[in-house]
């Protein structure tokens, strides 16, 4: 009798494996997780069940271990918590490739055993507090470099081809450096590349980044474009100037126009992602960069005579912009292909709580400046920056002549007004959600004459078309009255 029953058990699981292969074909899982899968809904308290799940977390496939580690939720007995204890554990030596780190501690998180929870907080206590990238590591491997690829090409809050290229024959890339061999640069360390998503002011590529440049008298302040045994070229007025080592007292470097993606993508986003990066290894034939011919910058051109004298208030909203907007939006103010002009905007001269969402929040397009649109806009967050250095830049577009802007300038009080109604909001705005401002011959423009003779007019005598038609219908009984008395 236990024989038949046993049978009859075995009978119904494989029966509903094979109902339930439907729905987990449908979920693009492999054959070995969709049954495992239906072992668990059947038979969870099962040591088959749990051995099997443990063999599956072994598997060297890391989609096959990501998928797997999520089916020990709910199941804890000796011999699941001992199998995760020891990969909680083993999560600490960061010389191995954890395929499934992510689904470890996700999974660790559900258990109630005090033992695995005594681990979870070691692999915790393992990490150093002072290491910015932490919350990141267990990223660092098993991600999926095509899914990554697609996010780089069109996750729309990342926005990572809108500035980068990884065409290793392109000779330039947009706003950002071209990504192509940034693996063979990286030496494959994905620790590195993780930083470069996470961290983006750790290091910043030759040519991209803005630097003030302090002298014993004054300082000056564009964007750098190499670094040269013989000194700094920095783009000054337009101009490639080179900057003599031995001239100035330091170079501070402003942060970078890459936002950080630690609020963009998630952890799994970001593990296929890296994943991606990693491939990019191929450099062969990329053209070498033209030689900067640049003209040798005197001491005597830098207009501040005093170490102690303040620095005008136009110079400082000038360096402000320089070092947060410059790259995207040029320093004539006129933009470029991808990114919209601030000169003549219509956004720059309108409503002044929508400017400070866009420092605040930073924004995703398309958006229509001065009758182009612009579909790739990915404008990053100024949100680091202090109300004070939001107010100078918006005050320095606002009111610049020289760009045909000539509004009133925005304060910081207005900023922190705007910063204070934004605390539970972080996603950047979306311009087309936005009311699109006027231009400024839409302003000036004289309203048309109301034509009296069309249909309209109507509208504005003052009596409504619906009381005529009740008056003519009130009319018809009379006149019909009156023409039988008749």
């Amino acid at each position: 009798m236990n024989a038949i029953t046993s049978h009859l058990k075995s009978a119904i699981l494989l029966i509903s494996i094979g109902l339930c292969s439907i729905t987990c074909a449908q979920k693009n899982l492999p054959p070995s997780i969709q049954k495992l899968s239906e072992l668990v809904k059947n038979a969870p308290e099962s040591p088959q069940t749990h051995q099997a799940l443990i063999t599956a977390t072994k598997n060297p496939n890391a989609k096959i271990q990501q998928q797997a580690w999520p089916l020990f939720k709910g199941i804890q007995s000796e011999q699941t918590n001992k199998h995760l204890i020891s990969y909680i554990i083993n999560l600490t030596d960061r010389a191995q490739n954890h395929l499934a780190a992510i689904e470890i501690l996700d999974v660790a998180k559900t258990f109630l055993d005090p033992d695995v929870k005594e681990a979870l907080k070691k692999y915790q206590r393992s990490h150093s507090k002072s290491d910015p990238l932490a919350k990141w590591l267990p990223a660092l491997h098993g991600g999926d470099p095509i899914k990554g690829e697609q996010i780089f090409k069109t996750h729309t809050a990342a926005q990572c081809a809108t500035c980068h290229t990884t065409d290793h024959l392109a000779t330039t890339s947009n706003t950002g450096p071209n990504l192509a061999g940034i693996a063979t640069r990286a030496n494959h360390l994905r620790k590195t590349l993780l930083e470069t998503i996470m961290l983006p002011d750790a290091d910043i590529t030759e040519g991209f980044g803005t630097v003030t440049v302090e002298f014993e008298k004054g300082q000056v302040t564009g964007p750098i474009l190499a670094y040269q045994p013989a000194g700094l070229i920095v783009k000054l007025d337009d101009t490639p100037r080179l900057i003599s080592h031995s001239d100035y007292k330091n170079v501070s470097f402003s942060k970078s126009a890459m936002p950080s993606m630690k609020d963009k993508i998630t952890l799994r986003e970001t593990r296929d992602l890296i994943a991606y990066l990693d491939t990019l290894t191929e450099e062969n034939g990329k053209p070498k960069v033209a030689t900067i011919d640049a003209t040798p910058f005197d001491l005597s051109e830098i207009k501040t005579d005093s170490p102690t004298q303040e620095i005008p208030l136009i110079e400082k909203q000038k360096q402000l912009y320089a070092m947060n907007c410059m790259a995207c939006h040029q320093p004539s103010g006129e933009g470029n292909e991808t990114f919209p002009p601030l000169a003549e905007s219509e956004w720059v001269s309108g409503d002044k709580e929508t400017l400070i969402k866009m420092q605040l929040l930073g924004l995703t397009g398309p958006i229509k400046v001065r009758g182009k649109v612009y579909d790739s806009v990915a404008m990053p967050s100024n949100a680091r920056l202090s109300n004070a250095d939001i107010a100078h830049i918006l005050t320095y577009i606002r009111t610049n002549p020289d760009w045909g802007n000539n509004t009133t300038p925005i304060t910081a009080d207005e900023v922190a007004v705007v910063r204070d109604s934004l605390t539970d909001t972080t996603m950047p705005l979306d311009a087309t959600t936005l009311p699109q401002p006027e231009t400024s011959t839409q302003a000036t423009a004289q309203p048309e004459e109301i034509d009296f003779k069309s249909p309209q007019s109507n509208k504005n005598t003052g009596v409504p078309t619906y009381l005529f038609l009740i008056i003519f219908a009130c009319l018809i009984p009379a006149a019909i009255g009156f023409i039988k008395n008749k």
